[in-house]
């Protein structure tokens, strides 16, 4: 089963509203919407919809560890550096929903 995207996820919601717009209008809105959660997310580390969950961000420490080069088939330590990863925490509400 595929997952479904967030267009999809928003044509469901205007069809369900009963709001008529423009295919180029929905994705207007489509894109605000993101543009408005990356900045969110950029600035304030983290976005709470209530009742869905939060999306947070969180640092993601990674330690040397043995690799190899794929060019010389050599192995070798490399350093992986540290890194922000986005995070998501569903609320109880959605917790609930699923386990029931």
């Amino acid at each position: 089963m595929a997952a479904e995207t967030m267009r999809d996820i928003f044509k469901r919601a205007f069809q369900h509203a009963g709001v008529e717009l423009s295919d180029n209008k929905k994705n207007h809105i489509y894109l605000a919407f993101v543009t408005g959660m990356e900045c969110a997310i950029k600035e304030k580390g983290s976005v709470c919809f209530t009742r869905i969950g939060t999306f947070y961000t969180k640092r993601a420490n990674k330690i040397e560890r043995r690799g190899v080069n794929p060019r010389t088939r050599k192995p070798q330590i490399i350093q992986v550096p540290e890194r922000k990863v986005v995070r998501f925490r569903a609320s109880r509400f959605i917790r609930r929903f699923l386990n029931d």
